[in-house]
């Protein structure tokens, strides 16, 4: 077997951001414009967006580091998924409430229970003023909202444009909480903050009994993928 070498060369020799005459942004790699995978034009809402872009592929050598271009598998995401099948995407966002983990809550051990009670609660509350349905704290199995409140949730998703929905899906899959993913999205908390809200149980069985290092490295990705996500939604702006 022929293991590839990771060569130590840029993979273009130049990546340059250009603005188009409608106001959005692209990359060209040499001399070609990057496409998404369906090879729809890869155009970006904001210069900051597209600057994120431009210093993931400045860093690429051979072969392509995937992992590394977490930017621009958002952003595909956006062009060819979001705009393209838009209800479903909306669903699949929507139905982290279902599941969220900031109203799932342990009934033991209490010092565990009231850390959930305490740090968890204003966030419950707030989404259901902000969404106008009750999300309930619930110590079983039971779904925090019923499936016909899902629509209220809707709503709220068809206002926000294609880039900002790709990244709150990635940020309710890390979280897998809706409620904080859009505290996240919306500049209300910081990625720590999420982070934290969202692991309450895993930190507490850190604490008390040590750490995993299987575990930390998983939680150490989140928490990082989580920091990338913040600066995504900074560059929206």
């Amino acid at each position: 077997m022929i293991k590839a070498t990771k060569s130590s060369q840029p993979l273009f020799q130049t990546v340059e951001v250009e603005k188009d005459k409608a106001g959005g942004f692209s990359i060209r790699l040499n001399d070609n414009l990057l496409t998404t995978p369906a090879r729809a034009p890869f155009i970006l809402p904001t210069s900051s967006l597209a600057t994120l872009i431009q210093q993931e592929w400045v860093a690429q050598t051979n072969p392509v580091d995937h992992d590394a271009l977490f930017y621009n598998q958002l952003c595909n995401a956006a062009i060819d998924v979001v705009r393209s099948d838009n209800p479903d995407f909306l669903y699949e966002i929507a139905k982290y409430a279902l599941t969220d983990t900031a109203c799932f809550h342990c009934d033991q051990p209490e010092d565990l229970k009231i850390q959930q009670q305490e740090k968890l609660s204003p966030f419950i509350e707030n989404a259901a003023q902000k969404f106008g349905i009750p999300f309930a704290i619930t110590y079983s199995l039971e779904s925090p909202i019923s499936e016909d409140n899902l629509k209220s949730l809707y709503a709220y998703l068809n206002q926000k444009d294609p880039f900002r929905l790709a990244g709150l899906q990635a940020a309710c899959h890390l979280s897998k909480s809706f409620i904080l993913a859009v505290a996240l999205m919306e500049g209300e908390q910081s990625a720590d903050d999420v982070f934290e809200l969202s692991h309450l149980e895993e930190l507490y069985s850190q604490q008390k009994w040590g750490e995993d290092a299987q575990e930390k490295a998983l939680l150490d990705e989140r928490k990082d993928r989580l920091k990338q996500l913040e600066v995504f939604f900074k560059a929206l702006d």
